[in-house]
């Protein structure tokens, strides 16, 4: 038999990590539409433009992990967020949902072993939150 990569019986998606890792309120998602409406506003400044490039990719690797888990994506919802005013403000809220993100990802990993695979990628995200994004974001906020 031949393998596909796919699983032959798809995974239920209110228990996949990767799914609630990329839908939920402090999710991928949510945190890419702050962003790109946030370089839209701001323009492509350091450290959102580099950090916008990264959270492409995050998504693309969860939506893979759906794929490959056969777990059906919902319809990906149109999320317009309200930006604030001033540069300052705008990273303040961007560190919140830094560690809003940390918060989801601790609580999914802490939640139970999942798939080996889809756990590693959850721990790279948080790792890479936790040591990439949110440390840039806190020297430009403070520099």
């Amino acid at each position: 038999r031949l393998s596909t990569g796919l699983y032959d019986a798809p995974t239920p998606a209110e228990v996949f990590q990767p799914l609630q890792a990329l839908t939920s309120g402090a999710g991928e998602l949510t945190l890419y539409a702050f962003e790109q409406e946030a370089i839209k506003r701001f323009g492509p400044r350091v450290p959102l433009r580099r950090i916008v490039q990264d959270r492409q990719q995050r998504v693309e690797a969860l939506q893979r992990l759906c794929q490959k888990y056969r777990v059906a994506l919902p319809p990906l919802p149109v999320v317009k967020p309200v930006l604030p005013v001033s540069w300052n403000e705008l990273l303040r809220r961007e560190v919140d949902l830094l560690v809003d993100n940390l918060r989801l990802y601790n609580q999914l990993l802490d939640s139970g072993p999942g798939h080996p695979d889809a756990d590693r990628v959850l721990i790279n995200l948080r790792q890479e939150t936790l040591r990439g994004h949110l440390p840039k974001v806190l020297e430009e906020r403070w520099v």
